[in-house]
């Protein structure tokens, strides 16, 4: 059985790569779109911004079905 220290560290480790993925992936589609900003920031921090709302979501999904699977199926 997985400790919930070991998920949330699991979990920020898969969601972290992950962010810099998205961010990666997210900069080099919508700068070249000419997809710009939000409130007048620059492109690079909107996508910065909306990869860390995704990032926290990941976060929380990941970490609660790990859980729920660790109490219901092992």
């Amino acid at each position: 059985m997985q400790s919930k220290k070991g998920t949330l560290v699991e979990t920020l480790a898969d969601v972290g790569s992950g962010f810099i993925i998205s961010y990666l992936i997210s900069l080099a589609i919508l700068i070249p779109l000419g997809i710009g900003s939000i409130a007048g920031e620059s492109a690079g921090v909107t996508v910065a911004l909306i990869s860390m709302v995704y990032t926290v979501a990941a976060i929380a999904r990941k970490y609660l079905i790990r859980r729920v699977y660790e109490r219901y199926f092992r």
